[in-house]
């Protein structure tokens, strides 16, 4: 057996007094120092999910937070079947971004069938924040 077979043998024992040399070929676990990736759907399912949300509180955009809801909601699932896999991270942004998009789905179904009264397809959300905020904080009109 060669030397570097020996190291990795007493590597991979697990007892804990036999050390590997620091000068040995093999000073580290197999895989150590490498760096693990973010799953690319996990970003972008939250991306999208984001996006969907904040399109179905507009009003106006309900129907494409609908549609951006159901795209966000299938990169984030992507995203977790991804993250599965060894040195893949983005579970957190994959369920956060799958919760974004259930959110929005619902939202927006409400909203188009006029269910919720504060959020239809025919008010805008944000020209009536805009007019609620200069109302409450007139300092605000300067920026």
């Amino acid at each position: 057996m060669a030397r570097t077979d020996l190291t990795r043998e007493r590597l991979m024992a697990d007892d804990p007094e036999e050390t590997v040399p620091v000068g040995s070929p093999i000073s580290a676990a197999p895989g150590a120092g490498r760096w693990a990736r973010t799953s690319a759907a996990a970003i972008l399912g939250l991306m999208v999910g984001m996006f969907a949300l904040l399109s179905t509180l507009s009003g106006l955009l309900a129907p494409v937070g609908v549609v951006l809801g159901v795209v966000g909601g299938a990169l984030s699932a992507g995203g977790l079947a991804g993250a599965r896999k060894p040195g893949v991270t983005g579970h957190g942004p994959a369920v956060i971004g799958l919760l974004f998009s259930l959110l929005a789905v619902a939202l927006g179904v409400l909203a188009i069938g006029g269910q919720l009264s504060w959020l239809d397809n025919k008010t805008d959300e944000v020209s009536r924040l805009h007019d609620w905020l200069n109302g409450h904080l007139p300092w605000i009109k300067s920026f």
